[in-house]
């Protein structure tokens, strides 16, 4: 039998252990996540996106829609400026 995604593999060899999986893409519904035990997002608020505050809505959307996923920013700045 073959295993569908690299997270079934994992859980295969260590069933208590978590996976994660981390996009560049920096929203929920592109078709690359939920694929794990942890998703992560890479935002760059104040630098290649929108402004520094507006990380509170994006995690406040996220926290709305998705109550029951365990969602983390794993990426963040690229010498981000405060604005």
């Amino acid at each position: 039998s073959s295993l569908s995604i690299p997270s079934d593999l994992a859980k295969t060899e260590d069933p208590d252990r978590y996976t994660v999986s981390v996009n560049g893409y920096g929203h929920m519904e592109h078709p690359v996540n939920l694929n794990a035990d942890i998703q992560g997002m890479n935002r760059y608020f104040g630098w290649y996106e929108k402004k520094i505050q507006d990380i509170d809505a994006w995690v406040e959307g996220l926290e709305e829609k998705y109550p029951y996923e365990k969602l983390m920013l794993s990426e963040y700045g690229a010498d981000g400026r405060y604005r």
